[in-house]
């Protein structure tokens, strides 16, 4: 949800006002698929944060400008000095567009694998540099906004309906496309329908329930009221308005702004955690299984008395011999323990020491 059309329509009519008067200080990378812009104006600095790269696409603003001092790739150096004049959203589309005094405009397209910031000539609205492929970009026809379609009346809201959608939740997202996920799972339990049911088995009187659901989802983003929902140390979803289908809410916002900016950051903590710790935890686990599977099996076997009898033989013998070498998969000793000291073959584990493969025994 961060980065829905609605969150972003929320943010841009907060920043507007802010903005508009800014002059472009810097553009710059300073984070691999992460594009900054530095604004600043009469009172106030600002940098709108944004990634590219999925699955973390998001656009948030701090006050301040912080730049580190190597590592750092300059953007769009032309734009400098150039005054914002205007800041909307498409209608209906997850493009950000930031219109300077001489017409150009930076855009930001913050959906799908091509997501991007361009900067668009005034005239020809072609791409005059792009934050990612700019080479391949520079010079082409920048990208048009493409408005969702978004049913306003029940026959619309019915006419966009699948029956082919493995869930009602799913037939909501084809219906509403905007929503996603959460807000086409809010839809279904407002209208006190199952989200897991077969949409082909929704009655006409429960789709109109769940047409109201929806209408009334969208005059409450009018006037969001940010929540972060999750029950473990990072929040798992972000939404502009309280959600009746989740208990498990984590925090409350009054402004946008600085919900979405907090967000953000501790959805980048939680991936810098696992990726510090994921593989740890992978590697644990895997030793704690096989540790495990080890315990079972030796278990077994000492139930069985003559083979305990036999493997605590085998380890006696093994400590009368620390001269074996070591790597050895397997060694022939005479049984000191039978009358005629017949040899006898104990396997070994190569990795350990012969000790260590008594001690085992």
């Amino acid at each position: 949800m961060i980065n829905s059309y609605f969150t972003l329509r929320a943010l841009v009519r907060r920043w507007h006002d802010d903005l508009v008067g800014c002059q472009v200080h810097d553009a710059f990378s300073q984070v691999k698929n992460e594009f900054s812009l530095a604004l600043t104006g009469p009172e106030s600095a600002y940098m709108l944060r944004a990634s590219v790269q999925r699955p973390l696409l998001f656009l948030f603003r701090t006050h301040g400008i912080s730049k580190k001092k190597s590592n750092v790739a300059t953007l769009f150096p032309e734009a400098r000095g150039r005054t914002v004049t205007d800041l909307r959203i498409a209608h209906l589309d997850r493009m950000v567009m930031c219109t300077l005094d001489d017409g150009s405009r930076l855009v930001w397209q913050l959906f799908g694998a091509r997501a991007n910031v361009f900067w668009v000539d005034a005239e020809a609205h072609a791409i005059r540099d792009a934050f990612r492929n700019a080479d391949t970009l520079c010079g082409t026809d920048a990208p048009t906004p493409r408005a969702a379609p978004m049913p306003d009346t029940l026959d619309d809201f019915l006419g966009r309906w699948r029956n082919n959608r493995n869930k009602t939740r799913q037939a909501i997202q084809s219906a509403v496309p905007l929503f996603g996920q959460l807000l086409a799972r809010e839809t279904v339990h407002r209208a006190g329908l199952d989200p897991t049911a077969d949409p082909e088995t929704v009655s006409s009187t429960a789709k109109e329930q769940l047409f109201a659901s929806a209408q009334q989802i969208l005059r409450e983003l009018e006037t969001p009221s940010p929540r972060l929902y999750g029950t473990d140390s990072f929040p798992d979803a972000f939404a502009l308005i309280p959600l009746q289908h989740r208990s498990d809410e984590r925090e409350a916002f009054s402004d946008v702004d600085n919900a979405v900016r907090v967000a953000v950051r501790r959805m980048l903590a939680k991936q810098h955690f696992e990726r510090l710790y994921a593989p740890l935890d992978d590697a644990l686990a895997r030793a704690a299984d096989r540790a495990q599977r080890t315990t079972e099996q030796m278990m077994q076997e000492l139930t069985n008395e003559s083979r305990a009898a036999e493997y605590e033989q085998w380890a006696h013998l093994l400590m009368t011999q620390p001269e074996v070498a070591p790597g050895a998969e397997e060694v022939t000793l005479p049984n000191m323990f039978s009358e005629d000291e017949e040899p006898i073959t104990i396997p070994l584990d190569p990795a350990k020491s012969v000790v260590a493969n008594a001690e085992h025994y």
